[in-house]
């Protein structure tokens, strides 16, 4: 059985990680309120006296004005809030942080703001890697001399085409998209493609295979063919 303080010492060691703060906003007296842990992912001395002022200079100038929008129209609606945003310590790293607030209200009027912030520079940080890695696999594959293609082992059909595939072939990438190589009739013999697919079903991969195709206005290409299982999404 769990304890009734168990909550509470379980909310103040994930405060004391630094990685989420809570604030407590009094509108009427104007005075905000930060965690230690608060101080410690803004990276300001716990002697700051938190104010609207200091977290808005701590928000990246970038974001600033969005931020400052979103804070009005919080105090105006009636609903929770949720914001990502850039923030920079003092010592000029730039961080990310997600902000969930709610206002209290009294006879309607906003009396309180209360909110938790949650730094999520690490996930923000794998998430920029991610799409930068995905950019240079673009770019690499659309700028590659070789005709590449990427298709579903399961429907053979494809998923992605280069530029030189399509000037080889003949078809456009909207044209291809969605279709088999046999639907194209990019194979001279329909048998290479069973022959093909049975490869890489035993290894995985086909290496330097020579076969010969057609493109969309039945000229014959002799190739060497290349092929490797990935996986993506699962598949």
């Amino acid at each position: 059985m769990i304890g009734t303080g168990d909550g509470d010492e379980r909310l103040q060691l994930a405060l004391q990680t630094g990685k989420i703060g809570v604030w407590d906003w009094d509108l009427i007296q104007d005075r905000i309120s930060w965690s230690e842990s608060l101080h410690l992912i803004h990276g300001v001395d716990r002697a700051a006296t938190p104010s609207l002022a200091l977290f808005l200079e701590l928000v990246h100038p970038d974001d600033r004005e969005r931020v400052a929008a979103a804070i009005r129209a919080t105090l105006d609606g009636h609903s929770p809030h949720e914001l990502e945003l850039r923030a920079i310590r003092p010592n000029g790293e730039t961080i990310w942080l997600f902000i969930n607030a709610m206002v209290i209200r009294h006879d309607g009027h906003p009396v309180r703001m209360l909110g938790a912030t949650i730094d999520v520079t690490d996930r923000k940080r794998t998430e920029m890697r991610l799409r930068e890695s995905e950019e240079r696999f673009a770019k690499a594959f659309n700028a590659s001399p070789l005709s590449l293609t990427i298709s579903s082992l399961l429907s053979g059909r494809l998923i992605e085409v280069n530029e030189t595939f399509t000037v080889v072939s003949g078809y456009s990438r909207e044209e291809a998209l969605g279709r088999t190589t046999a639907e194209l009739g990019l194979w001279a013999k329909l048998s290479d493609r069973e022959q093909e697919l049975g490869l890489i079903r035993a290894s995985g991969r086909v290496r330097n295979a020579e076969y010969c195709f057609r493109n969309r206005h039945g000229q014959e290409i002799v190739g060497l063919l290349s092929a490797e299982c990935i996986e993506i999404a699962g598949e």
